[in-house]
């Protein structure tokens, strides 16, 4: 990898040894999921989001690349509450709060991923890509409405509010704090 097909299977917390002695895999991924702003995310699981930062250290010493899908945006607050999954999605996609918490989130993800030159996988809001894909007009992103700099998040500072702008809002935090992150 990345030069041929490798395989992976999720795996909890204290998984990683076993996992490798029972499969010839080279990815074990994790969810990271509960939403920014309930009070119930990913950063709450252990103190101050060391959760990816043991994750991706138990992945290393048994040999495996860690993978997070980070699984926040339609478990966050205001949207957690609608019943329709797309609405929800784009609804809190173009909340302003949501937003400037889902951003602190990715940031605190990307810290607690980055540190090292190895790589480590994070998949991010896997099924927004296709509710914006279907809410778009023409097929283009720039016509799905995000708040991105509207959030006044200082990362996502300059760039459109509009789906576009939110890919390029991840992308820039993956750069300015883990480079080692390979975004799916």
């Amino acid at each position: 990898w990345p030069h041929r097909l490798e395989l992976g299977l999720t795996d909890g917390p204290g998984g990683a040894a076993a996992l490798k002695r029972s499969a010839r895999v080279r990815f074990r991924y994790q969810y990271l999921a509960a939403g920014v702003n309930t009070g119930d995310g990913w950063a709450t699981w252990n103190p101050d989001g060391t959760f990816v930062a043991r994750y991706v250290a138990e992945s290393r010493r048994a040999g495996l690349i860690p993978v997070f899908t980070y699984y926040m945006i339609r478990q966050s607050l205001p949207g957690r509450d609608v019943g329709d999954e797309a609405r929800a999605d784009l609804g809190n996609l173009a909340n302003r709060d949501t937003m400037a918490a889902l951003y602190a989130d990715l940031r605190l993800l990307m810290r607690r991923a980055g540190g090292s030159r190895r790589p480590v996988v994070v998949h991010v809001e896997p099924d927004l890509w296709g509710y914006g894909q279907q809410a778009a007009r023409g097929d283009d992103a720039a016509t799905v409405p995000a708040a991105v700099d509207s959030s006044g998040d200082p990362d996502a500072a300059g760039l459109p509010n509009t789906l576009a702008g939110f890919a390029r809002a991840v992308r820039r935090i993956r750069d300015r704090h883990a480079p080692n992150v390979i975004l799916a």
